[in-house]
This record gives C-alpha cells, structure tokens and sequence, in this order.
C-alpha cells in the first residue's frame, strides 16, 4: 500500500510537472502529421525525357511534367547548402529552388541532375513548420542554445519517469486493475488510464528520442554512436515497409492520443485541485 501511493504521488507530480513541455511535444506531433495535407503535391518518378535549354527552362519543364501543367515559374534561386527551408534530410545539393506565381505562394525544390522534384511548401505548410520548430525543438530558445538543451533533456526525463511509473501503476499493482464496475465519477481516471497504456511505449519512445538529441546536441562526440539508434526510434522510422498511408494514420494516431491523454491527465488533475480547495 505504501509503495503504491508513493508510485501514484511521483506519478501525479512528475506529470503535473512534465504537463506543458509535454503538451508542447504532444501539438508537435499533430502538426508534424497534418503538415502534409498542406504541401504541394507532385509526381516523385524521375523525368523520362531529355532536359535542355537554360536552368529556368529545365526547371519549368520538370515543373510543368510533375506538378501542374499550367504552373507559371517565377524565378529560380540555385540552392547549394541545407538551410530552413531545405533541410539536410533531403539529401540532394545542388538544387534550384522554384517559387510559382500562385496565391499559396507555393516553393518547389527541383534537381535538374536526377530529373526530378525533392520536396515543396506551401506558405500555410511553412507557417505549420515554423511552429512546429517552437513546440518540438523549442527554436524560441534558439539564441541560448545550452538552455534549450537542458531543459529538453531534464523534462526528457520528467516524462520519461512519468510514463514508466503509468505503466508500472497499471501493470503491477492489483489496485489499479479495473475488472469490477467503475463508479460515475471515476470514468475519466479510467480513461486516461486506458489512453495512457496504449500509447505507453511510443511515449517512452518519444522522450528517449528526444533526450538522445539533446545529449548529443551537448556532446557531439557522442552524436555518430547515437545517430543510428536515433534514425530508427525517431518518428518509428523501423516502420517504414509498412507504407507511407499505413504510416501516416498510424503516427497521426499516436499523435492525437498524446494530446487526449494530456486532456484526461489535466481533467484528473483540476478535479483533484477543485476537490482540496
């Protein structure tokens, strides 16, 4: 009894803690998912036919092929180094960045040697990127940048001891093994139990990943050990067979059972605070 109500206290009090760092990941993660309704979407099969002419015109001619047929060029800007609005995971430099004469003012990014289309935004997809960087990387801590690592690696480990102590709650402890009938008033203690358990694993994940990325922002000694690791746990990229469809639900899925945990974990929480005042 007395290991279960301290196992329930740290419990509480880590995820009151972790609550807002937590919420911040949680939204992140939604909008990391719903950011690809937003992208400009574009045949990635390399263009069949011979190129020629200047690199405006190639790049009109890609465009034309695998995007819109009536898209209108207009300007290009050759891109040779990774930046914001073409990251390193893209993996192809040179390209030459496309920007159409359209009322989403929409950016593609076109490798004239491999004949095709990387990557493209949108101004909407870009203002969700933006705010991603807030909530995931905590980019409004960019100018303080051990700040930002401590604070993701100690509230990595907040949640990381909060998600451990739910499931060693559910699993070990007889007392929180819901098999009779729940009274009214307990049905919101049950759900966020249920949410929390089925989204445990990736949760624990989630916090693993992100303390690994922050150690290793610290110590880039450790970076090229972590990086394989990393590169597999981060957005479960080990799933990637499954197919991008699959994939896209399944994270999505995970992403807003984050948020309703929070929502039910905040609910249990005011409930209690309004029950002591």
């Amino acid at each position: 009894m007395f290991l279960r109500k301290k196992a329930y206290k740290w419990h509480r009090l880590l995820s009151a803690i972790a609550t807002v760092p937590f919420t911040m990941w949680a939204g992140s993660a939604v909008l990391h998912q719903a950011n690809a309704w937003f992208k400009p979407a574009f045949e990635k099969a390399p263009y069949e036919m011979r190129l020629s002419g200047s690199d405006y015109e190639q790049t009109t001619i890609l465009v034309k092929a695998r995007y819109q047929s009536d898209a209108k060029v207009e300007n290009i800007q050759k891109i040779e180094t990774f930046n914001l609005g073409y990251s390193a995971k893209n993996k192809v430099l040179p390209v030459f960045q496309a920007t159409m004469a359209s009322a989403n003012q929409t950016i593609l990014y076109v490798d004239l040697r491999g004949k095709r289309i990387i990557s493209g935004s949108t101004q909407t997809s870009r203002g969700i990127h933006k705010w991603f960087g807030y909530l995931h990387k905590w980019d409004f801590l960019k100018p303080w940048p051990s700040i930002r690592a401590t604070g993701i690696i100690f509230f990595s480990l907040i949640t990381l001891l909060a998600g451990w102590l739910g499931v060693y709650l559910y699993f070990l402890l007889p007392f929180f093994r819901t098999r009779k009938q729940i009274h009214p008033t307990q049905k919101e203690k049950l759900w966020h139990r249920r949410i929390g358990i089925c989204v445990s694993v990736f949760m624990i994940l989630f916090a693993v990943t992100g303390l690994m990325h922050a150690v290793s922002d610290v110590y880039p000694a450790i970076e090229s050990t972590v990086k394989p690791v990393f590169d597999q746990l981060h957005m479960y990229r080990f799933t990637a067979d499954l197919g991008q469809q699959f994939r896209f639900w399944w994270l999505f899925g995970i992403a807003a059972s984050f948020v309703l945990l929070v929502l039910s974990g905040l609910i249990l929480f005011f409930r209690l605070f309004a029950r002591r005042l």
